[in-house]
């Protein structure tokens, strides 16, 4: 999914990692394999493993501002240079790390265009939408 073109796919990972956590598991080993593999950047323009790397970090945030479901295993805070989830006590600590996640994102891309954080934020509501019961 990270490696797609299509950005909407690659957005999807928030998501899916709310409504699957035990999928974080696999992620370092995803991550392992894209820098070691030497692929081209994701259709973003930051590696492929940084993108993972990030997006499943914002997940992470949002997954403890919901305060609801299993927790996702805080994976890349620390070499991320961000406070760690289990600091995260408020709305407003979450949004702010959000922000932070999004601010490295934008960077490593090399492009300021893209509002990361709202990004995110709109896979949230992603989420919201499709966990909820439909007639």
């Amino acid at each position: 999914m990270v490696m797609s073109e299509d950005a909407r796919v690659q957005m999807a990972l928030v998501p899916l990692f709310l409504h699957c956590p035990s999928y974080g598991v696999h992620v370092p080993d995803a991550v392992d394999w894209l820098s070691k593999a030497g692929l081209p950047k994701s259709a973003f323009d930051a590696p492929a493993a940084d993108t993972l790397q990030l997006y499943y970090q914002a997940a992470v945030y949002i997954q403890t501002s919901l305060q609801q479901g299993p927790p996702l295993t805080d994976l890349y805070s620390a070499a991320l240079g961000l406070t760690p989830a289990t600091q995260i006590m408020t709305p407003q600590d979450a949004e702010a790390a959000v922000q932070a996640v999004a601010d490295i994102h934008a960077q490593r891309a090399g492009s300021k265009v893209i509002n990361w954080a709202r990004t995110y934020r709109h896979q949230l509501d992603v989420y919201a939408w499709y966990a909820s019961p439909k007639p």
